[in-house]
């Protein structure tokens, strides 16, 4: 079937499974009358109480693709269609109406055929919410392949990016951090890549910020100070990029929250150019996590255009090009000051704070920067399932250089 029939399809599917609950609606306020329960009503039809209960959640469905999950089946529809209501109930105009109901909505979906992902998919096409929720379901289906592919998952991924003027007042410093927070290994001998340094030195040290930010150590940061280290750091070219990946004995089934970090003196123009006037950091994403979080904090002394900051994906998805198709340039939340984004995670996510660990690297970082926490300005995007081989990608405006013209 090609795209422009299962274009003409989506409207059609879309009306009669609304026309549909409208007359399932009307039928099950007249069979009310039967009883005060959905067994005492199923008895005196001779209906299965099951097909009644799956009917009424239909009818209280809110958009086109929750309609489509909670659809009583072929077998059920007939069922429900050739009950005979009591001519007490006076409700044969209601009974015929489903029936016409019945039948149409049973027309299109055998056009559409059997495949209910297809449907499912195909009325993503033409709403809003619908899409969304079948970008979040495939997400999520991919998270738990690649969770049992790779052997290893995360609760979180967390990035900050702080950024302040360096001293020659046309460059920029700027901190790297990242948490991971409930890194969980399900295999042995997995070897996953968990964290690649931005500036590619064996020694980070040259600026002052090593990777776990201890100065007289060489591992990363566990939350468990106790604990022995089960991430390799190895070298993966001649000019010393760094790697950090599970060791092949990592321990299984323990989670662990790790920190990483690094600076870059002079890093990047303040002032745009003839080339661009946009600056941008990007989250790689090496293994899956539940949720990806970047946060931009960028110096309140910071030339910049006036424009917010905007976020994209970075486009690489091999399998599901579809997924990322929601996040295209949004804007990003402007959060305030430190003290209203110390955890980097809602409650509601049902997820670690790690408040501790976060502050301590951020602490630092600010005073590797000469700065103070409170004297940034955070933006923040947060994705959950983040896709295969993607990234988030944090942009903002630069100053436009003191001879260019004014924006029209």
């Amino acid at each position: 079937m090609t795209e422009s029939t299962d274009t003409h399809l989506a409207e059609p599917l879309r009306k009669a499974l609304i026309v549909y609950q409208d007359a399932a609606r009307i039928w099950l306020d007249s069979v009310g009358r039967l009883g005060v329960s959905e067994r005492q009503i199923a008895d005196r039809l001779a209906i299965g109480r099951m097909i009644l209960l799956r009917l009424r959640r239909f009818v209280q469905a809110e958009d086109a693709i929750s309609l489509l999950e909670h659809l009583p089946g072929g077998r059920a529809r007939a069922e429900i269609a050739e009950t005979r209501l009591p001519d007490r109930l006076n409700a044969v105009d209601v009974a015929d109406r489903l029936i016409t109901a019945t039948r149409d909505l049973d027309a299109i979906l055998q056009r559409v055929g059997p495949d209910r992902d297809r449907a499912r998919r195909l009325l993503a096409s033409i709403d809003d919410e619908g899409h969304r929720r079948v970008l979040e379901d495939d997400r999520r289906t991919l998270f738990e392949a690649e969770s049992r592919l790779q052997g290893v998952e995360a609760d979180a991924v967390v990035g900050s990016v702080l950024v302040v003027p360096a001293s020659d007042d046309r460059t920029c410093n700027f901190a790297a951090l990242q948490l991971i927070n409930g890194l969980q290994v399900h295999r042995s001998g997995t070897g996953a890549t968990i964290y690649m340094a931005l500036n590619g030195y064996a020694d980070l040290r040259h600026d002052g910020f090593p990777v776990n930010l201890d100065p007289d150590a060489d591992e990363p940061l566990l939350r468990d100070a106790e604990a022995s280290s089960f991430v390799d750091r190895e070298l993966i070219s001649s000019y010393e990029f760094l790697r950090y990946r599970l060791r092949d004995d990592a321990p299984l089934e323990r989670r662990v929250d790790l920190g990483f970090g690094e600076v870059h003196p002079n890093a990047g123009p303040m002032e745009g150019s003839d080339e661009g006037d946009s600056a941008d950091f990007v989250l790689p994403r090496f293994f899956p996590a539940r949720r990806a979080v970047m946060e931009l904090w960028l110096h309140r002394t910071l030339r910049r255009a006036l424009e917010s900051p905007w976020t994209t994906f970075l486009q690489n998805y091999r399998f599901t090009p579809h997924l990322g198709s929601d996040v295209v340039s949004p804007t990003l939340d402007r959060l305030g000051d430190f003290s209203q984004v110390e955890d980097p995670l809602e409650p509601s996510d049902g997820l670690l704070g790690f408040r501790g660990l976060r502050r301590e690297l951020l602490e630092r970082a600010a005073t590797r920067l000469d700065a103070s926490l409170g004297d940034f300005e955070v933006f923040r995007a947060s994705e959950p399932h983040p896709p295969a081989g993607s990234g988030i990608q944090l942009c903002w405006r630069l100053a436009s250089p003191p001879d260019a013209c004014p924006r029209t």
